[in-house]
């Protein structure tokens, strides 16, 4: 791959990298995000070369073996052997200050390992347990990749109340919803979290089981240039965002461009191209102290769901209601089904009539904005999960079905989970 098709990259980079003798991905990521040759490129360079190096990982690494004391990454040899260090280094997110890397050279492959560095030990624990996160979550995605025995010949289908037993009410739908959103692009879901309710990680990694390439982003607390990049390598997945009313205004103006269109804008010296992404977003909001949204934002979610504070036995019980069920599965009928279009049909009338019938609390003035289109999406992921080759009026009464139960959760009295 030339770095001519890299997203987004304008003329003039693609002149500046081949002038320095970078033409391909596999050079471009060996390449030093801050080398000073490409000053003028400013963040962009970063977020090309750690593209690269994604992109090389995808296509490199075979298998991951995660212990306690070390990460072990197989890969093929189809790049050298410092593109594909590089690489795997990227997709991990590893800090070479704090880890040290012996490489095995193999006949037919070539193998990482990660350990960490004694004298680090004292300083980077919380870091190496982020490593061995992202290499078990690799790990996983590696397994779904090469499983060869198709769904439907599976001796474990799918079945989509196992997955939901056990879940109160709103989890249980937001989850139902978040499913049937991985089987459409750029869906936009609100979670509003009430004082005293669930674990916001927790429940950040409960519904991680049920997509493909999860993405985490606190608003406010990272370095905003890197939003872009992130948001890239989540296509096809899913972007999970932390408090968005607190995001800075280059975050926030890179988030309205997302939720609005589905595109970043991303200046490439002096070329301002629209690079779409191809992803769902699920942003969290924990009520308190760190204020709430304001109206431009609101209006461009698609849905929202309010989860109420917890009783004493779901505060106790959360971490054993919050596991996946049925996950691996499920993502093999997302990614059988993902790209198939049902025939559409137009939306009922009654549902429509509901839909304008609508008004949204007074603390939330603005949203319901895209609530018709929410539940087009919602049933077009309806017919998918069902394996339909149209949407037809079941798929649109169970769309209004959650959309009208998470509504409710919206204005209903605190009423513990």
């Amino acid at each position: 791959m030339t770095i001519k098709e890299l997203p987004g990259i304008g003329p003039l980079t693609v002149k500046m990298l081949m002038d320095n003798g970078i033409y391909t991905l596999e050079e471009l990521a060996k390449v030093d995000p801050y080398d000073e040759r490409f000053r003028i490129l400013g963040g962009n360079l970063l977020t090309y070369v750690y593209y690269a190096r994604k992109w090389i990982a995808e296509q490199t690494v075979k298998e991951v073996v995660v212990t306690p004391s070390y990460i072990k990454v197989i890969c093929s040899k189809d790049y050298d052997e410092e593109a594909t260090k590089k690489a795997v280094m990227g997709k991990l997110e590893i800090y070479d200050l704090y880890v040290q890397c012996q490489v095995r050279e193999y006949k037919d492959r070539r193998e990482f390992l990660f350990t960490l560095k004694p004298e680090m030990a004292k300083y980077a624990l919380a870091d190496w347990e982020q490593y061995r996160f992202l290499a078990k979550e690799l790990q996983r995605q590696l397994k779904l990749k090469d499983r060869k025995v198709h769904l439907k010949q599976s001796h474990k289908p799918f079945s989509l109340e196992r997955a939901l037993k056990g879940l109160p009410f709103p989890l249980r739908e937001l989850t139902e919803i978040f499913m049937l959103a991985q089987f459409v692009p750029n869906f936009n879901l609100l979670v509003i979290l009430d004082k005293d309710s669930l674990n916001r990680s927790l429940l950040r990694n409960f519904l991680k089981a049920y997509t493909t390439k999860p993405v985490h982003w606190i608003c406010g607390n990272n370095d905003p240039s890197d939003l872009s990049m992130a948001l890239m390598s989540a296509c096809g997945g899913t972007v999970f965002i932390d408090d968005p009313q607190l995001s800075s205004s280059t975050e926030r103006t890179v988030l309205l461009s997302l939720l609005s269109s589905g595109k970043i804008l991303k200046d490439t010296s002096g070329d301002v191209v629209e690079i779409p992404v191809d992803a769902k977003v699920v942003a969290m909001v924990q009520l308190g102290n760190n204020g709430f949204l304001d109206k431009e934002m609101l209006g461009l979610f698609h849905l929202a769901v309010k989860i109420p504070p917890l009783s004493k036995s779901m505060q106790i019980n959360q971490v054993d209601i919050l596991k996946p069920k049925e996950s691996e599965p499920f993502l093999e009928i997302v990614k059988e089904r993902y790209n198939i279009k049902p025939s559409y049909m137009a939306i009922p009338e009654g549902i429509i009539t509901s839909i304008k019938q609508y008004n949204p609390p007074k603390d939330m003035m603005g949203f319901a904005v895209r609530l018709k289109e929410s539940v087009e999406l919602l049933a077009e992921g309806s017919a998918k999960l069902s394996g339909n080759q149209a949407i037809t009026v079941r798929d649109y009464n169970r769309a209004w079905r959650l959309i009208t139960l998470a509504l409710q959760s919206l204005s209903k009295k605190k009423k513990r989970l």
